[in-house]
């Protein structure tokens, strides 16, 4: 039986790959969904960070099913996303939409 990670409980800062911060506390793991929760979480938004919006893909071809590439939108930057009200009692967030994330130290 695996013992429980020393992290949890912890003090967590997130930036979500559309570079919003979120900040909570470090409920669960799942390594074989590639998940992290956290409880009590605060959105502090983009903080002046640009929210990056993926490319965009054009519809298939009706007959052919197919995606024709060269028609691919950019993704797009300048957006920003103010700070959120209240505190969400659990997020949870994919491995793949987490750009960064910060430990605190305990005080």
């Amino acid at each position: 039986m695996a013992s429980p990670n020393p992290l949890l409980g912890s003090r967590i800062s997130l930036i979500s790959k559309k570079n919003i911060r979120y900040e909570g506390t470090l409920y669960s793991i799942n390594e074989a969904d590639a998940t992290v929760a956290l409880e009590n979480v605060r959105s502090y938004g983009t903080e002046g960070r640009e929210k990056l919006v993926p490319p965009r893909k054009p519809s298939p071809d009706p007959e052919t099913g197919e995606v024709d590439e060269s028609k691919v939108e950019p993704g797009e930057g300048g957006v920003f996303v103010a700070a959120g009200e209240g505190v969400h009692p659990y997020l949870l967030f994919r491995g793949c939409d987490i750009k960064d994330l910060h430990v605190h130290e305990n005080a």
